[in-house]
C-alpha cells in the first residue's frame, strides 16, 4: 500500500511549519520579554516622576504589553491621570486597579 504523493508532501509541508514556530518560540518569547522590561521601565519611571500623583505602593505589571497598575491614590482625577501616563507608545492597554484612599 502507497500513500498519495499529494498527501505526503501537504503533511511534510505542515510538519515543516509546525518546526519553524517551534524553533521560533523561544525568541518570540524572549524578544517580547524585553520589550516588557523596557516598557515596565519606562511606565514605572513616569508613574514616579511625576509629583503629583503621590502613588503609594506603587507596582507596575507588564505581560505582552499589557500595563497593569497597582498602588493608592488620593483621588479619582489622579487615578484617571495615571492611567493616561501610562499609555505611552508601545503599551497596548493599561488595566488600572489603583485604589482611591488617603
Amino acid at each position: 500500500m502507497t500513500a498519495h504523493p499529494k498527501h505526503d508532501s501537504s503533511r511534510l509541508l505542515r510538519t515543516r511549519r509546525l518546526l519553524i514556530a517551534l524553533a521560533a518560540a523561544p525568541w518570540a518569547a524572549a524578544l517580547q520579554s524585553d520589550e516588557d522590561d523596557r516598557l515596565y521601565d519606562r511606565v514605572h519611571r513616569k508613574l514616579n516622576n511625576d509629583r503629583s500623583l503621590r502613588i503609594r505602593n506603587l507596582r507596575v505589571e507588564v505581560n505582552a504589553g499589557v500595563v497593569t497598575i497597582n498602588g493608592v491614590v488620593r483621588s479619582e482625577r489622579l487615578k484617571r491621570k495615571a492611567t493616561r501616563a501610562a499609555s505611552i507608545k508601545g503599551v497596548k492597554r493599561v488595566v488600572n486597579r489603583l485604589a482611591v484612599g488617603i
